[in-house]
């Protein structure tokens, strides 16, 4: 099993075996990460008429939204049945509906007071959550050394 997010998939288009996916089992509740992209403008541009076009133009443009179902490059953020539909045919994976099924389920990532260090505490949390699921630290030592680095990135 390999955790991922679905900007894989177009790493496996071309395997040589059969693959899906699946959300992850909840222990007591499932949670699910969520990564949107996002498009903004400033509330001070120049450009607001300009940038509002743009904007819409790659959020609900059928020519933009179709490209980035063709690339594999995200959900589509629309509400529009046959645009959904086209994006679930597009397989491997056959589950795809999975992803938005993810939603139910899903939370944010947190932002801290430091989100410059987001790297380096993922990094942290990481390395130790890998100890014990290769079995070289209970998970108990595991959460504890991890909570240690993060206030010491943290500076608490």
């Amino acid at each position: 099993m390999l955790r991922a997010g679905i900007w894989n998939f177009g790493r496996f288009a071309d395997a040589t075996v059969k693959w899906d996916i699946a959300l992850e089992p909840g222990n007591t509740q499932k949670a699910h990460h969520f990564f949107a992209d996002g498009l903004v403008a400033s509330k001070n541009t120049e450009h607001a008429d300009a940038a509002w076009k743009f904007i819409k133009f790659m959020t609900s443009d059928s020519a933009a939204v179709n490209k980035r179902i063709e690339a594999g490059w995200s959900v589509p953020a629309v509400n529009d049945d046959a645009v959904m539909d086209a994006y679930y045919k597009q397989t491997p994976p056959e589950s795809k509906k999975i992803v938005t099924e993810a939603l139910d389920s899903l939370v944010l990532p947190p932002v801290g007071p430091k989100p410059e260090k987001w790297n380096e505490l993922t990094g942290a949390v990481g390395e130790e959550l890998d100890k014990a699921k290769l079995g070289s630290a209970d998970a108990q030592t595991a959460l504890d050394n991890a909570q240690k680095k993060v206030e010491q990135l943290l500076g608490n």
